[in-house]
This record gives structure tokens, C-alpha cells and sequence, in this order.
């Protein structure tokens, strides 16, 4: 009996903390949006600015192949930082994001193609109400 209750307690916490087997670099990053998606306005775990904020640093070029994979992830909330991660990244990132808009999958080119009216909207000056802290560096 108390072996039946362990095994529900520990896959119950494998499935709280969001852990779908991902592992490599796509694991960690994952884990990381997760932990750090915020409280949205329809009380569901959302990420937002704050989130973007946290990973950035702990993500490099390197990482874009991973990122352009995660468009595809099977929860939106990772999937949008992905894309917005990309947009942080520059060149390499927009140019990910610019083969993902053509991607057929419509979840995998609408990440995409938000991210770059972001990176557009970014390049704008006229458009002030804008956080320009998750904008790509000027290259």
C-alpha cells in the first residue's frame, strides 16, 4: 500500500513541476520558462516580460536551433518565449524566426511571425508604449 501512495506522490510531482521528459538543452531551457511563467490576467500561468527577462541570460546563439524547435512545444507558454528569446538573440534568431514563419504548422509560423512584428515594432520609434528592454540590441 505505501508503495502505491509513493509512486502517486512522485508522479504527481513529476507532472506539478512540468516535467515531460525533455532533456538536453531543450530540458533545461523548458524548465527554466516554466519556473519563471508569471500569473496572467486570466489567472493561468502566462509568459510575459518577467519571463523573458529571467531566461535571456541564460541563453546564446548557440541555442537557436533549440529555440526554433521549441516554436512547436505542445504548451503555448513555451512556445512564446522561444519565439521572443529568438528575437533577443539577433541576427541568428531573426533568421530562424524568418524560416519558422514559413513553416506549414500554423501554431509553428504564427509564433514566428509575432516575434518579428515585435522585432518590427522595436525598430519603430514612433511607437513609444513599448518595453524596449525585450527588443533586440541595434546591430
Amino acid at each position: 500500500m505505501f508503495a502505491v501512495v509513493a509512486l502517486g506522490a512522485v508522479g504527481g510531482m513529476l507532472l506539478w513541476n512540468g516535467d515531460d521528459g525533455y532533456t538536453g538543452r531543450y530540458g533545461e531551457i523548458r524548465r527554466l520558462i516554466l519556473d519563471n511563467l508569471q500569473l496572467g490576467r486570466h489567472f493561468t500561468r502566462a509568459t510575459n516580460t518577467v519571463t523573458i527577462k529571467a531566461v535571456r541570460p541564460h541563453v546564446a546563439t548557440g541555442d537557436v536551433a533549440v529555440l526554433a524547435r521549441m516554436l512547436g512545444d505542445e504548451k503555448g507558454t513555451v512556445a512564446v518565449a522561444a519565439a521572443h528569446l529568438l528575437e533577443l538573440l539577433g541576427t541568428p534568431g531573426e533568421a530562424a524566426l524568418r524560416a519558422a514563419a514559413r513553416n506549414p504548422d500554423f501554431r509553428i509560423s504564427g509564433h514566428a511571425q509575432d516575434a518579428l512584428r515585435h522585432i518590427k515594432q522595436c525598430r519603430d520609434p514612433s511607437i513609444g508604449n513599448l518595453d524596449r528592454s525585450v527588443c533586440p540590441a541595434a546591430e
